[in-house]
C-alpha cells in the first residue's frame, strides 16, 4: 500500500516516517555551534595557531635555544615564552568556545512534552493543556527523534521541523524571524482531521533541503492518500504565537532541519593589518638572517686571526654560531605582537557597544567580530541596500495609473492625506463603470500573502499592507482566508471567492498570481515588477512606459497589475496538474514555477501603482559626511532604476552637479558592442573605451545600471563604475548583490568594502564583504546575525566609521609599530654587544630579562596607551570628516611611519648602547673607584632603555590618561623589583642596586640620552608635516588659530 516515488537509496529519495514507531534512525536533534571539545582543544588550537608563520618561527627558535651547544640563553626560556603567548590566544579562544558550549547546552537541554505512544490517549483537545496528563512525557530537545508527536506550548520555540497535525481551529500562527528575518506572522494549517493520534499512518516527504519555501509529500492513512505542502510545515526555530497548545509530528531533526542547513558560518575575514604585520615580520626576518650570516662569517675570520686573549672556538663547528646569533637577535621580531593585537582588539570592541552616542530608540550598536575594529577605519566603498536601510520600509500608497487617468503623481509631502482622499473619492465614483478599477481592488484583496490577526492585517510585504489599507478605504476588505476560498467584503456585502490555484511571490519570479472564480468567470489576477509583467503582456504600450518612468522619477516603488480570462477546459486541466504537483515529494516549487510560466502569458495590463517609502532619519546628513570622508556609495536595490535614482537624489547621494550616466537597455541587442550599453542622456554621446583611461572623466559622475549581467561580464564597465562618484544598480536580486561585491573585490583588491543591509536578502552581500554591517530594521534579524557590526539605524554608520574606525585604526597601528620599536630597542644593543666581543654570539642579557621585558616592563604601558589614544576629539572628527582620509589607504602603516619607527629605533638603541660603552668602559664610575663590568653595563643599558621607552610613550600618544601614567610608573617600579630579585638569584648581580646607586655617571647618562632622543624626535616632528601631509595637522592648526586669534598675524 505504501509505495515510494523513487529509489530509496537515491539522494533525492523521499523520507518515510512511520507513526507511532519509526524504525529508521536519523540525525540526532542536537545543536552544535562550539568548535572544540575537551579532548581535542589543545591539539586543534595548537594546529590553528601554528598556521601563523611567525609562531612556527618562534617554535624553531625555542627548539634551537634548547640545544646547549649553540644556545647562550636558558634552554627552557624559549618554550616558556612561546607557551605563555600561545596560552593568551588559547585562553581567549577557550573562553569564547565555552560560551558557545553553554549556549548549546541551554538549547539542547530544553524540555518539551512528547506523546507517549504506549498509553491510551484521549484525543480530546482540551486535555492537551493538562501537563500532568500521563499521555505526555517530558523530553529534552536533544532526545527527540523523527516520528515523535510533540505538544508545542504558546509563545514557545519549535524544537524540530514538524508537520502540524492538530490545533484549536485547524491552523496556527508562527513567527520565522530566526530563519528568514521576517517578523510578520505566518499561518500554518493542520493536516486532515481524520488523521488522529492513536492511528497508524505513514508520511512520505521530501528529503531534507535548505530551501525555506519548499516542502511537500503525502500521508498514507488507511485507504486515503492525502497531500502535504509547505502550508502544513513548521520549521525549527520559529515561535508559536497561538494562545492554546498545538500538536505536531517531528519529521526532521538536528542537521537535517532547515534552520541548521541555513546556518552557514560566515567566512573568516583576513584583515589588512594582519597582512601588513606579516610583511613587516618577514622583512625583519630576512634582515636578521643576513646579519646572522655576516656575523658568523666575521666570527670565523676573527677566531682564525685574533686568537690571543680569546677562547679558541672549534673551527669545525663554526657554522653553529649562525644559530646562536639567531637566538641572540630573536628580540628583533616581537613574539608578543599577535597575542597583544588579539587582546587590544578584543578590548576595543567594547568601545562600540558602550558608546551612548551609538544608541537609537533604546537599541545599542554591537561589535560581533573584534578582528575588524581597525578595518572600519579603512573603508573606501559602501555597498548599501535601499529599502529599510536608507528608507524606513514603511510603505504608503501614493499614486495609481489606469489607461485613461493618472492619479496622485503630483502629490506633495505636506498634503498626502488630502491627495489620498481625492484618489479614494475618484475610485468610489467610477468603480461601477470601470472594470479596471474593480480588477485592481480585487487583485489587492485576493492576491496577497496577508492574514488577519486580532482585526489587523499582517504580511511580510509592507507593500501589500499599503494596498490592503487603500482597498479598505475604497470599500473592498479582506476578511478570511481558507485553503481554496477567500472571504471578502465589498461595500458591506460578504462574498466568498473560490481560489483553487495560487502562484506565490518569490525573489526569482518577482510576481504573484491567483486564479479566481468571479461572477461565474475564471480569471487569472497577477501583480509584479514591470520587468516580468510587461514581457508577458499583449498590450504593452509607450503610455505604460512613460507612466512607469513618471512614477519612478517621483521616487515611488512601482507594480504592474494584469489579468487574463480562462475557460473551463483550461481550469480543469490546470487543477489536475496543480494538484499532482503539490502531492509530489520533491521539487514542488520548481514544477509550480514552470506551470506558472506557462499560464502567465498573454496578460492584459490595466493598472500601475506607486508606493512611497520615506527616508530614514538623518540619512541625508550621514551620506554627505561619508562622501566628505572620501567613501564612495553604491546603492543596490530590487526596485526600478528610476525609483532608486530619485531616492538617491532625495538622500543627497546624487547632487545637481553630478551628471548621470545611464546604461541603455540591452534587450534584443545581444550582438551589440558593450560600448553601446552606456550613454549619457544629456548629449546622447556614446562613451568610448578611450575615455576610460582618464579617471578624472568620471570622478563626479553617477553610473546608473539596470542590467547587472552586463556589468558582471565586462571588466571595463567595472572600471567606469569604480571611478564614478556613485553607482546606482536597480532590479538587483539577493544573490546578484553578493556576486557584484565578489567581482568588485576580485578586480580591486586594495579597496576595503563595507556592505550594509537590514534584511535576509542582504545576508550574502554582508558575509562576503570586508566589513558587514546589519541594521536592526523591520525585516528581522538575519542581517544583524550575519554581520560583523550591528547598528540601530543608518545614521550611526558615520560614528562607527569616522570615529570608532579611525581611532581604532590609529590605536592598532601604533600598537604594532611601537611593539616593533621596543623590540628593536633591546635587540640592537645585543647585536652591538656581540660585535665588540669578537663577533661572538655572547648574550648581553639573560633569557629571564628578555621575557620580563616583554611581559612586565613594556607591554602594559603601550597596551594602556593604545586603548585610550585619541589624536583629536570626536566632535572635530564629525566636523571635519576629511580626517578619515589620513588612514584610509594605509591604515597608519605609511612608508614614512614605518621608516620613522625603524629609524628612531636604530638611533635610540645606538645612543643607549654606545654612550654607555664608550662613556664608561675605561673610566671609573665614581670617586670610590667603582669599575665598569658586564653587570653594570646591563644595568646602564636597561635603565636607559626603560627611561627612553617611557618617554616615547608620552611623546607618541596624544591622549595622556591617569591609568596610563600609573601604568608607566608601575613598570618603572617593577624594574626596581626585578633588579632586586636578580641580586639574590645571580652571583654576578650581587648588591647590584647598591652598586648602581653609587654609579654617579650612570644616572647622568640617562637624562643625557633621553634628552638627545627628545631633540631627535622634535626635529623629526617639525619636518614630518613637510614630508607627510595629513588633514589632521591642518585641522589642529586651524582650530588652534581659531582659539588663539591674537596669533593669526604670525
Amino acid at each position: 500500500m505504501y509505495r515510494t516515488l523513487t529509489d530509496d537509496n537515491s539522494p533525492l529519495s523521499p523520507r518515510l516516517v512511520e507513526f507511532p514507531d519509526c524504525s529508521k534512525t536519523f540525525s540526532p536533534n542536537i545543536i552544535k555551534t562550539s568548535h572544540y571539545t575537551w579532548y581535542n582543544f589543545i591539539f586543534l588550537n595548537l594546529f590553528e595557531q601554528f598556521h601563523r608563520f611567525a609562531n612556527l618561527f618562534f617554535l624553531f627558535l625555542a627548539i634551537i635555544q634548547a640545544i646547549p651547544s649553540i644556545s647562550p640563553l636558558n634552554q627552557f626560556a624559549g618554550f616558556v615564552q612561546l607557551t605563555f603567548m600561545l596560552s593568551i590566544t588559547a585562553i581567549k579562544n577557550a573562553y569564547e568556545d565555552f560560551l558557545r558550549h553553554k549556549t548549546d547546552e541551554e538549547v539542547n537541554d530544553r524540555l518539551v512534552y512528547v506523546y507517549n505512544s504506549q498509553s491510551n490517549f484521549d484525543s480530546n483537545f482540551p486535555n492537551f493543556e493538562n501537563n500532568q496528563n500521563s499521555s505526555f512525557l517530558q523530553k529534552k530537545w536533544c532526545d527527540l527523534k523523527v516520528s515523535d508527536v510533540i505538544r508545542i506550548e504558546p509563545q514557545c520555540e519549535v524544537p524540530a521541523d514538524c508537520i502540524l497535525i492538530k490545533s484549536p481551529d485547524g491552523r496556527c500562527r508562527i513567527e520565522t524571524s530566526a530563519l528568514d528575518g521576517e517578523t510578520n506572522l505566518k499561518f500554518k494549517y493542520s493536516i486532515n482531521q481524520k488523521v488522529n493520534k492513536n492511528s497508524k499512518f505513514l508520511l512520505e516527504i521530501s528529503p531534507p533541503n535548505a530551501n525555506l519555501s519548499t516542502f511537500s509529500g503525502k500521508i498514507f492513512y488507511q485507504d486515503e492518500n492525502l497531500p502535504i505542502s509547505i502550508e502544513n510545515f513548521i520549521p525549527r526555530g520559529c515561535i508559536m504565537k497561538e494562545n492554546m497548545p498545538i500538536l505536531a509530528i517531528v519529521v526532521y531533526t538536528g542537521e537535517d532541519t532547515k534552520l541548521i542547513m541555513n546556518s552557514m558560518k560566515p567566512q573568516f575575514k583576513y584583515t589588512e593589518i594582519d597582512k601588513t604585520m606579516s610583511k613587516m615580520a618577514f622583512v625583519l626576518l630576512l634582515v636578521m638572517f643576513l646579519i646572522c650570516f655576516l656575523m658568523t662569517v666575521l666570527g670565523k675570520f676573527w677566531s682564525e686571526n685574533f686568537k690571543d686573549g680569546y677562547i679558541e672556538l672549534d673551527s669545525k663547528k663554526w657554522y653553529l654560531q649562525w644559530f646562536s646569533w639567531i637566538i641572540d637577535l630573536q628580540m628583533i621580531i616581537p613574539l608578543a605582537v599577535y597575542s597583544s593585537l588579539d587582546v587590544v582588539r578584543f578590548l576595543l570592541s567594547f568601545g562600540v557597544s558602550s558608546d551612548e552616542e551609538m544608541i537609537f530608540e533604546g537599541k545599542k550598536s554591537k561589535c560581533r567580530n573584534s578582528d575588524l575594529v581597525s578595518t572600519i577605519g579603512r573603508v573606501t566603498h559602501i555597498f548599501s541596500d535601499k529599502t529599510g536601510t536608507l528608507t524606513k520600509n514603511l510603505m504608503s500608497f501614493r499614486a495609481i495609473s489606469f489607461p485613461e487617468v493618472v492619479l496622485g503623481v503630483e502629490y506633495k509631502s505636506d498634503h498626502k492625506q488630502e491627495q489620498i482622499k481625492s484618489i479614494v473619492d475618484y475610485v468610489k465614483l467610477h468603480i461601477e463603470s470601470n472594470n479596471d478599477i474593480k480588477n485592481f481592488l480585487l487583485t489587492t484583496v485576493l492576491c496577497n500573502s496577508a492574514e488577519i490577526v486580532n482585526g489587523k492585517y499582517v504580511s511580510n510585504s509592507p507593500d501589500e499592507l499599503a494596498f490592503l489599507e487603500f482597498s479598505k478605504q475604497c470599500g473592498y476588505e479582506l476578511l478570511k482566508k481558507q485553503m481554496d476560498k477567500i472571504t471578502i467584503k465589498i461595500n458591506d456585502k460578504i462574498c466568498e471567492i473560490e481560489c483553487p490555484i495560487r502562484f506565490e511571490f518569490s525573489s526569482q519570479r518577482k510576481r504573484s498570481s491567483i486564479i479566481c472564480l468571479i461572477d461565474g468567470k475564471w480569471n487569472l489576477l497577477s501583480k509584479g515588477a514591470d520587468t516580468v509583467i510587461i514581457p508577458r503582456s499583449k498590450n504593452n504600450s509607450q503610455v505604460f512606459q512613460e507612466r512607469l518612468n513618471q512614477f519612478g522619477s517621483c521616487g515611488l516603488r512601482t507594480l504592474c497589475f494584469a489579468n487574463k480570462e480562462l475557460n473551463s477546459n483550461e481550469i480543469n486541466s490546470l487543477l489536475t496538474i496543480y494538484n499532482n504537483i503539490r502531492s509530489m515529494p520533491v521539487d514542488v516549487e520548481g514544477y509550480l514555477n514552470k506551470l506558472a510560466d506557462d499560464v502567465e502569458k498573454d496578460l492584459t495590463i490595466y493598472c500601475i501603482s506607486g508606493i512611497e517609502d520615506e527616508l530614514q532619519n538623518y540619512v541625508v546628513e550621514s551620506l554627505q559626511l561619508l562622501k566628505r570622508a572620501n567613501i564612495k556609495t553604491w546603492v543596490l536595490t530590487g526596485d526600478r532604476l528610476d525609483t532608486a535614482i530619485d531616492v538617491a537624489r532625495n538622500s543627497g547621494i546624487i547632487q545637481k552637479k553630478n551628471p548621470i550616466i545611464y546604461q541603455n537597455d540591452p534587450i534584443n541587442n545581444e550582438n551589440r558592442s558593450p560600448n553601446n550599453y552606456i550613454s549619457n542622456p544629456h548629449n546622447s554621446n556614446i562613451i568610448s573605451k578611450n575615455k576610460i583611461n582618464s579617471k578624472n572623466s568620471y570622478l563626479h559622475s553617477v553610473l546608473a545600471i539596470d542590467d547587472i549581467n552586463v556589468l558582471l561580464n565586462h571588466k571595463y564597465l567595472f572600471d567606469i563604475a569604480y571611478n564614478c562618484a556613485t553607482v546606482i544598480i536597480g532590479r538587483c536580486e539577493p544573490l546578484q548583490k553578493g556576486n557584484i561585491l565578489r567581482k568588485f573585490k576580485e578586480f580591486y583588491k586594495d579597496s576595503v568594502v563595507l556592505a550594509i543591509g537590514d534584511g535576509v536578502n542582504d545576508v550574502d552581500m554582508i558575509r562576503c564583504s570586508d566589513v558587514g554591517v546589519g541594521v536592526e530594521g523591520r525585516e528581522g534579524s538575519a542581517a544583524v546575525l550575519s554581520s560583523d557590526f550591528s547598528i540601530p539605524t543608518f545614521s550611526k554608520l558615520v560614528r562607527l566609521l569616522i570615529i570608532h574606525g579611525r581611532y581604532n585604526c590609529i590605536r592598532t597601528s601604533l600598537l604594532i609599530l611601537v611593539t616593533f620599536y621596543k623590540n628593536l630597542l633591546l635587540g640592537l644593543p645585543q647585536f652591538f654587544y656581540g660585535f665588540y666581543n669578537g663577533f661572538s654570539a655572547t648574550s648581553a642579557f639573560d633569557s629571564g630579562y628578555y621575557a620580563m621585558y616583554n611581559v612586565i616592563l613594556t607591554i602594559p604601558q603601550h597596551f594602556m596607551a593604545c586603548v585610550y589614544e585619541e589624536d583629536i576629539n570626536d566632535k572635530l572628527c564629525i566636523k571635519y570628516p576629511e580626517v578619515y582620509c589620513d588612514y584610509q589607504n594605509n591604515g597608519g602603516f605609511s612608508a614614512f611611519n614605518i621608516f620613522w619607527y625603524y629609524f628612531i629605533s636604530i638611533i635610540h638603541s645606538s645612543l643607549i648602547y654606545f654612550v654607555a660603552y664608550f662613556g664608561f668602559n675605561n673610566n671609573l664610575l665614581n670617586s670610590e673607584s667603582l669599575t665598569f663590568d658586564h653587570s653594570l653595563l646591563t644595568q646602564i643599558i636597561g635603565w636607559t632603555l626603560m627611561s627612553v621607552f617611557t618617554y616615547e610613550m608620552f611623546y607618541v600618544f596624544h591622549a595622556i590618561s591617569i591609568p596610563q601614567v600609573l601604568m608607566n610608573i608601575s613598570c618603572l617600579v617593577s624594574n626596581f623589583a626585578i633588579q632586586y630579585f636578580y641580586s639574590f638569584a645571580e652571583q654576578e648581580y650581587d648588591s647590584i642596586l647598591e652598586r648602581s646607586a653609587n654609579a654617579t655617571c650612570m644616572w647622568l647618562e640617562i637624562p643625557f640620552v633621553v634628552g638627545v632622543c627628545m631633540i631627535i624626535d622634535m626635529t623629526m616632528s617639525f619636518l614630518r608635516p613637510h614630508i607627510q601631509k595629513l588633514v589632521t595637522d591642518q585641522v589642529i592648526k586651524h582650530e588652534w588659530m581659531k582659539n588663539h586669534k591674537k596669533y593669526r598675524s604670525f
